[in-house]
């Protein structure tokens, strides 16, 4: 675990979220709830006229189509709008990644913003993952491909999701709200729990 995960699970522990410390604790449930690698984390506007020069400047084909999603080693990119796309790298890469898009700017004019603090990404696997997020998540993710990602609300927060199988999920979520969607994803995993025992009553 990366000191930065560490340090924001240690200030979890110190908040006064209603939930009580026992929801920020990893409970265990049905869903393998878990705090993906720390990554290089970009935020590209660009003409998607100049889409082909930023996907040579990255390394891989960058989707063209919202809510597309493609992965290739250790690069992937999300189509969030027209002209909207995260991009994401290996934390080493990070300069690199930098550099080559602030050499391709006098060719093809963009923004790229680094946001990889600004949020964490959490996996979701379980056969109930999709029972897990619908407790709070309002978007029929069954509509959702796999393969694809999309911004939506968990709870009233702002989340990404991309879903990489049926029951596999990666949500990512600002930091300042990480707290509160944590307790919710454990304190949710908990009523699968009891709706299992419940329903073997």
């Amino acid at each position: 675990m990366t000191q930065t995960i560490s340090n924001t699970l240690n200030m979890m522990t110190k908040i006064g979220h209603p939930a009580g410390s026992q929801a920020i604790a990893d409970m265990k449930g049905p869903v393998d709830i878990a705090f993906n690698e720390t990554c290089a984390r970009f935020n590209l506007r660009i003409d998607p006229a100049n889409l082909a020069k930023a996907s040579k400047t990255f390394g891989l084909d960058i989707p063209a189509s919202i809510h597309g999603y493609a992965k290739d080693g250790g690069r992937s990119a999300l189509c969030l709008g027209p002209d909207d796309w995260n991009i994401y790298g290996d934390e080493a890469d990070k300069d690199a990644i930098a550099k080559a898009f602030a050499d391709l700017y006098a060719d093809a004019a963009h923004s790229l913003s680094d946001i990889s603090d600004r949020q964490l990404s959490i996996s979701l696997k379980g056969a109930q993952v999709a029972d897990l997020l619908a407790m709070a998540c309002p978007r029929d993710l069954s509509q959702l491909a796999v393969g694809s990602g999309t911004r939506t609300l968990f709870d009233s927060v702002e989340v990404l999701l991309i879903k990489h199988s049926d029951e596999h999920f990666e949500m990512e979520v600002w930091r300042s709200f990480l707290p509160h969607v944590w307790a919710m994803l454990q304190l949710g995993n908990q009523e699968l729990v009891i709706d299992e025992v419940l329903n073997k009553a």
